[in-house]
């Protein structure tokens, strides 16, 4: 996840063999650094970003280039604690580079709200909020409704707010509701959608995927691509077609993703809004292995003409948006305290101690009872400051509800109050998304990736199997956590699982390679007692290049580049290869570097470069 991706990038830029080599890169590149929502960004992100920083206020000034650095962000709207946001890196910043020339500039208008919500706003925490300086309100934004109601029938009182709004001609898409958690969407859906027939929306329906479409398009690329029914089932069930149908459709390994969906969802009536957009982002997607293995994890949403209706959704998740009529509703349950067993106690931005949490050592160890007092304390600031950003998403209306006890709005000290009227701002008609006419002419490119930069791997295969055989071959041998065949295994189950539905019976001639290859006598020569990267990325020329496997032992850099075919290509593998080395030295002069070109195919050959 993205915690393991930031952890590992912090474990390259601390290595020494590696941090020299991404921050020279950097630093000859980067002019100007832009840093937005700052107050969420973590203490190991900053360490990650500091020397960059350093490096532009040490060349301010110094060289003809203009650099700048500029970070925006409130403090306010530090909701993120809980997965390493600290807000204290904001003013830290500052301090450390104020010397540097670093200045502070503040904004005190609000562009979005009506007055009413913005006064509110300001009357509810400016005691609440430690250096909190009143916004200002457009003048011709004058007006607004703002209501505080206190009501244990949260539910039945929800659905008053919303006939409130829907009496003065309120279109439903124009209204949300902000809960506390993802189990407070899925009971309160399901709650209005009894009592309502317009749609209603949330994070999971408004997912692009989701879509009745886009989700049946998907299931049938399994299908061509597993072979094995249930997904053939799931989208038969989808398309509300007898599950006994057969499908004689095949995936087209000459066209493009972009190209088989077209032709697929043309042929079933699926192209319409939706579908256009799953077509115009699947260019992220090498090929059609690593759109049904990553597929799954889209989160772009559908478009919007499709997701019109009342929208649900967590407080947390509507950080950054805006909602003309907003209903804030209390915790529908209990409130869940903290369930990790560690404290951090932070002395400014550096860790100081960590803590086992034990019930009672407080009354032994003041240390400790200090840490607990000051993680309730930033416990307290987490709640106000997610109030404060759930109430400023409201644009023209602003109605939240309390329970009467026990209520997570207790700590503002809201009295029950109503002002201003509700003012319909909008004349939008709802739209449906519209199916789009079948057998459209539509033309397809591949404008490449990033071909000006990223250059992939000589690759002189035309068969599309023999690609995937040479993708696996590559795979199997970056994924394998030591060149043995204990963990041989391990990596064929995986090679097995995203290449077996097209290489088949192939698939055993790549285990006896990569056997044949730790086996062979010179490469475990090579790799004995030598510090080992795989896919080793290196930027030269102002191109990105990626080295099979990067051997350091001694003095000596050792490049080895893995092919799958024959020799027969040598003249351009040897030109590919020599670049490599080329940007090797430029990186590290006073390493010697050698190069190999291994032909795994049949028999192991090695060749010198």
């Amino acid at each position: 996840d993205f915690g393991d991706v930031t952890n590992l990038v912090y474990d390259l830029v601390t290595n020494q063999i590696t941090s020299d080599f991404i921050y020279y890169r950097l630093d000859s590149k980067i002019e100007h650094i832009m840093i937005d929502e700052f107050q969420d960004t973590s203490v190991l992100q900053y360490k990650i970003l500091k020397p960059l920083i350093d490096e532009t206020f040490s060349g301010i000034g110094q060289s003809d280039k203009i650099k700048s650095f500029f970070y925006v962000g409130d403090t306010k709207q530090s909701i993120y604690r809980f997965r390493g946001g600290k807000k204290e890196l904001y003013s830290h910043l500052l301090n450390n580079y104020h010397d540097n020339g670093l200045i502070k500039k503040e904004l005190n208008t609000n562009y979005r709200s009506m007055s009413n919500i913005i006064e509110f706003v300001n009357r509810v925490f400016e005691n609440k909020i430690e250096g909190y300086f009143n916004q200002e309100f457009l003048t011709n934004k004058i007006g607004g409704y703002v209501s505080y109601t206190k009501d244990e029938d949260l539910y039945s009182k929800t659905t008053q707010a919303i006939d409130k709004l829907l009496e003065q001609g309120i279109n439903s898409s124009d209204i949300a509701i902000l809960v506390s958690n993802n189990k407070e969407i899925v009971s309160l859906s399901e709650y209005l959608k009894l009592k309502y027939s317009f749609d209603i929306s949330n994070d999971s329906t408004s997912k692009l995927i989701n879509q009745q479409s886009t989700k049946a398009i998907i299931q049938l690329l399994k299908y061509l691509y597993f072979k094995e029914d249930y997904y053939r089932f799931n989208f038969l069930s989808i398309l509300s077609i007898k599950l006994d149908t057969s499908i004689q459709e095949s995936y087209e390994y000459n066209k493009s993703i972009a190209q088989n969906i077209y032709n697929l969802s043309n042929k079933y009536t699926l192209l319409d809004d939706n579908m256009l957009k799953l077509i115009e982002i699947v260019s992220k997607y090498r090929d059609i292995h690593e759109f049904i293995y990553s597929i799954d994890n889209l989160s772009d949403t559908a478009q919007i003409t499709a997701s019109n209706g009342l929208k649900i959704m967590t407080i947390h998740k509507s950080k950054g948006l805006e909602f003309e009529h907003l209903i804030v509703l209390d915790i529908l349950s209990s409130k869940q305290n903290s369930t990790s067993s560690l404290l951090f106690d932070y002395d400014d931005i550096e860790l100081a101690n960590i803590y086992y949490k034990i019930a009672l050592k407080s009354a032994f160890d003041k240390n400790y009872q200090r840490a607990i007092d000051k993680d309730k304390s930033l416990q307290n600031i987490d709640e106000i400051n997610r109030l404060y950003v759930a109430f400023t998403r409201a644009k023209t209306s602003l109605q939240i509800i309390a329970k009467e006890k026990k209520s997570m709005f207790d700590i503002l000290n809201i009295d029950e109050f109503e002002t201003g009227e509700i003012i319909n701002t909008s004349n939008k008609e709802s739209i449906n998304t519209q199916q789009i006419e079948p057998n459209v002419e539509l033309e397809f490119k591949d404008w490449g990736r990033q071909d000006d930069f990223i250059t992939q791997k000589v690759d002189l295969e035309q068969n599309h199997e023999s690609i995937y055989y040479g993708l696996a071959l590559h795979e199997g041998l970056e994924m394998m956590d030591e060149f043995d065949t204990l963990t041989l295994d391990t990596t064929m189950e995986y090679v097995k699982n995203r290449y077996e539905s097209i290489l088949g019976v192939r698939i055993t001639q790549i285990h006896q390679d990569i056997i044949s290859l730790i086996k062979n006598s010179f490469f475990q020569e090579l790799i004995k007692d030598a510090t080992i990267y795989k896919e080793f990325a290196i930027s030269y020329k102002h191109k990105l290049y990626y080295i099979d496997l990067l051997l350091i032992k001694d003095n000596i850099i050792t490049i080895v580049d893995y092919k799958s075919s024959s020799s027969t290509h040598y003249d351009q593998y040897t030109s590919q290869l020599k670049k490599y080395k080329d940007g090797i030295a430029t990186i590290y002069p006073d390493y010697q570097i050698k190069a190999y070109l291994v032909f795994i195919h049949n028999n192991i050959e090695f060749k010198e470069v």
